[in-house]
């Protein structure tokens, strides 16, 4: 019943773009155009020659990964019930939306869950099971403008940004899960990630150091088999072997390109058509500046300045117990550091396109959510063993 109501929250939150999708007639340009186009060619054969379908999914635009056609080409027959193929490969994007963030509210559920009964603000939503700083996060993503426009737009990102929530999710709990599940869905989210976007490991280097540490700091066994009986696991490692066996064969296959892709849109000639050179600290402002632009304004920046403060007087007066803090400070550290770490990586290139900080969302709504708790905290009963 939980899970339902979350996902029913979450999928209140995408009805605007719903709406916007069915409605939009514009014909797409270039980078969508093309993802388009693979997806729906991959449909085809599917249906008419398997032969040809296999070997364009092994070689499926060539130099970027091919994640987004792959899984976009089941959503083309939905075209009969949405009325056109773009809107039944953008209900594709709105899913992972979806799913990005179901995540976010896991995730700030396990970081700051209600005290029984309570909830945050005397709202009563601990009683109910439910995390209220979990439907914070929700709102605190869905409501930025980076989320809104690329709910409606049909790119990769959202699929990249699904990737880094999970690792997250992996890193928060690699303290309480067995430690080979924990590897299983570490795999599985690199897997996702790699497929998804190249660039994707620069944005969870953080949650895999913290998941390694964890990994080598707890000395319990390896009990593959224990995992194995759990259907879940079981279901997910038959996906990392499938799924592997195809992106291995890919990356084979266009590695070179791939590398070339990546190091022409960084910097050099392709670059400077989205971007311009500068000096680092420039840079980092100007990247800033669209952080600030696409995850923060108009309103959010604002609220996360008066959250801080009022945190700060409620922890400094109330004196928390710095025990309370084991669990939901090293996340916090960990967010703060892969954005500083991401923003200034940017900030040697010359690129300059706003939407690849989108996969940031998760750290933001998490360093959010985080601030929030200091509210609540002082007064929380429950008690956390990081340590």
């Amino acid at each position: 019943v939980r899970t339902v109501t979350v996902a029913l929250v979450c999928a209140a939150s995408l009805m605007p773009s719903l709406v916007w999708i069915v409605r939009d007639r514009r014909v797409w340009p270039w980078d969508q155009a093309w993802y388009g186009e693979v997806s729906v060619d991959l449909w085809y054969l599917f249906t008419h020659a398997p032969g040809q379908w296999y070997q364009t999914m092994e070689n499926a635009f060539g130099m970027k990964p091919p994640a987004i056609a792959w899984l976009g080409q089941f959503f083309v027959p939905l075209q009969r019930v949405l009325g056109s193929v773009e809107a039944a490969l953008l209900f594709s994007i709105l899913l992972t939306q979806m799913a990005v963030l179901m995540l976010i509210y896991r995730i700030c559920a396990e970081l700051a869950p209600d005290s029984p009964g309570r909830g945050f603000g005397g709202l009563g939503f601990g009683g109910l099971g439910f995390s209220s700083l979990g439907f914070i996060g929700i709102a605190a993503a869905a409501a930025t403008q980076a989320f809104a426009g690329l709910s409606h737009q049909y790119f990769v990102e959202p699929l990249q940004c699904f990737a880094v929530a999970w690792i997250i999710l992996v890193a928060v709990r690699s303290r309480e899960w067995p430690r080979s599940r924990t590897l299983i869905h570490l795999a599985a989210s690199l897997l996702l990630g790699m497929l998804a976007k190249a660039s994707t490991p620069l944005y969870e280097f953080f949650p895999i150091v913290f998941i390694l540490l964890s990994l080598t700091r707890r000395q319990p066994p390896w009990d593959f088999r224990a995992e194995w009986r759990r259907w879940p696991s079981k279901a997910l490692i038959y996906a990392v072997v499938v799924l592997g066996a195809f992106g291995a064969i890919w990356y084979r296959r266009n590695y070179s390109a791939v590398v070339e892709h990546v190091r022409f849109s960084a910097s050099g000639e392709g670059a400077l058509h989205y971007g311009f050179r500068a000096p680092v600290l420039q840079k980092s402002i100007v990247w800033l500046r669209l952080l600030d632009q696409g995850f923060l304004e108009p309103y959010l920046g604002w609220v996360l300045g008066i959250l801080v403060l009022a945190a700060s007087a409620v922890i400094l007066f109330t004196r928390t117990p710095v025990a309370q803090w084991r669990r939901s400070v090293p996340i916090g550290l960990m967010c703060a550091a892969q954005i500083v770490l991401v923003v200034f990586v940017f900030a040697l290139n010359d690129n300059l396109e706003e939407r690849l900080l989108f996969a940031l969302l998760p750290y933001i709504a998490i360093v959010f959510v985080l601030v929030s708790s200091g509210l609540d905290i002082g007064s929380s009963t429950y008690s956390c063993s990081w340590l």
